[in-house]
C-alpha cells in the first residue's frame, strides 16, 4: 500500500529506510529530510473511533473515506469502515517538495480506501 511512487509523492524523496513495527503497524521514512509515514491497521469499534478525536490536534472531518475520517495538523488521518482503523501519521520533513495539509490528508485517505476496499 505504500510503493516507492506512493511515498515519494507524499514525502517528496525517496525512502531510504522501511520499518515493521508490529504485526498491524509499519514506518518509512527518509533519514536525510526527516520525512516519514507510519501506518496502523487495527480492530475498533465507531465509538472508540469517534472518542479518538478528542485526541487530536483540530480535527476535521475527512469526506468521502471509508465510514468516517477525521484529519489534524498533528499531521494525522485517521478512518474507520465498519470495525477496521486506518491511521496514518506523516511528517514532511525539511522537503519542501513534500505534501502538506490537504493534498496529504487527501492521498492517505485514498490508501486507506485502497486498503478498506481489499478487506472484503
Amino acid at each position: 500500500y505504500l510503493p516507492a511512487d506512493v511515498v515519494k509523492k507524499i514525502l517528496g524523496t525517496d525512502v531510504d529506510e522501511r520499518k515493521k513495527l508490529s504485526a498491524q503497524s509499519c514506518t518509512v521514512r527518509n533519514t536525510v529530510s526527516g520525512g516519514d509515514i507510519t501506518i496502523t491497521l487495527k480492530s475498533i469499534s465507531p465509538g472508540s473511533f469517534h472518542a479518538f478525536r478528542d485526541y487530536l490536534s483540530s480535527p476535521e472531518p475527512l469526506a468521502g473515506v471509508g465510514d468516517s475520517a477525521l484529519t489534524s495538523i498533528a499531521p494525522t488521518v485517521t478512518a474507520i469502515k465498519g470495525t477496521m482503523g486506518c491511521d496514518f501519521d506523516a511528517s514532511r520533513g525539511s522537503n519542501p517538495a513534500a505534501l502538506a495539509g490537504t493534498a496529504r490528508a487527501k492521498v492517505l485517505g485514498d490508501i486507506c480506501n485502497h486498503i478498506f476496499a481489499d478487506a472484503k
